[in-house]
């Protein structure tokens, strides 16, 4: 799990962050990855409400599976 992973540990930096996420296990066994992508990304876009409508996005409830 990311949160115990991160548990007490500064994150000082993206590589670091990205090296506690892709050490993070499952209970079902699920490899999970993370890699850096590096570069300049626009910010501040503005995104229509027809743009967000075309979006296929599904909500789900959250759980965080820690008892």
């Amino acid at each position: 799990m990311i949160s115990l992973n991160w548990a007490g540990k500064p994150l000082r930096s993206k590589a670091q962050m990205t090296a506690l996420k892709s050490g993070t296990t499952t209970q079902t066994a699920t490899v999970v990855k993370a890699a850096q992508i590096k570069g300049v990304y626009p910010t501040r876009i503005k995104v229509s409400d027809q743009q967000i409508a075309a979006l296929n996005l599904t909500h789900r409830p959250i759980s965080s599976g820690i008892t």
